[in-house]
């Protein structure tokens, strides 16, 4: 776990600062150098533990191989990126140790999301359009981010007002292409597409870069009206996703 004081890999935890499902977030430092980073730790996949069964063990060996490729095809791609990257918060370092994986990504320091409910309306487009602006960077080199949602979105203090900076690209994938190992991520943001390509309902080409414009309107419409927008003529409960296919 992450834990105070632990050092993974050339970088120790100075605090954990939370997390539960899919991972565990720390703030840290890199030994060489100082720079102060988040530390993610990924619950999943894990790499198959000495001593099971050889069909599992290879089975499981098979999925980290196809995760790690992914991971490291997203950031290869993001560290792409030349100019005009300014609002992602893109990872620097991706390792194993024993079975757990973990991320780096820079440190940013974020006010809590709700905080820009409270600007005026000027406060607002700005913080919009730079969160659109990060889609933008992601979508003109057709990278899908697949896991937007408020715990994604940093807010950074500028004398413009706020604005957003995107981070966690783990479910992240080339438009058209998601991983074959399946994706984690929380139901109450996806798409529709997403929410079908769960139950094999479409086809895998069919979930792209759209699919992270229907989440962005649902963050939009969560950060300026502190709720989920309703479906007119759904009197189906669950995701706004399932009403809609609804």
């Amino acid at each position: 776990m992450i834990k105070e004081g632990k050092v993974l890999q050339g970088y120790r935890v100075v605090e954990r600062l939370g997390g539960a499902g899919k991972s565990e977030v720390g703030r840290g430092v890199k030994i060489a150098g100082g720079q102060t980073v988040f530390i993610k730790r990924l619950m999943s996949p894990k790499y198959p533990a000495p001593g099971i069964e050889a069909a599992r063990a290879e089975k499981g060996k098979q999925v980290c191989v196809r995760f790690e490729e992914q991971q490291r095809d997203i950031m290869k791609r993001l560290e792409s990126f030349t100019n005009g990257s300014g609002h992602l918060v893109k990872p620097i370092d991706f390792f194993r140790i024993d079975l757990t994986y973990y991320k780096v990504y820079p440190f940013v320091v974020s006010d809590d999301l709700a905080s820009v409910r409270g600007h005026s309306a000027a406060g607002k487009a700005v913080f919009l359009k730079t969160l659109a602006l990060a889609l933008r960077e992601l979508h003109v080199r057709g990278i899908v981010h697949c896991d937007l949602k408020p715990d994604n979105v940093l807010v950074q203090r500028t004398k413009a007002g706020p604005i957003a900076k995107l981070i966690d690209f783990d479910e992240s994938f080339v438009a058209g292409k998601p991983p074959e190992r399946g994706m984690s991520g929380d139901p109450l943001w996806f798409s529709p597409e997403r929410e079908q390509l769960e139950d094999e309902l479409v086809a895998p080409t069919d979930v792209g870069l759209a699919s992270d414009i229907f989440t962005f309107v649902l963050v939009a419409h969560s950060l300026l009206h502190g709720s989920l927008p309703e479906v007119t003529g759904s009197t189906r409960s669950g995701s706004v996703a399932e009403r809609v296919i609804a």
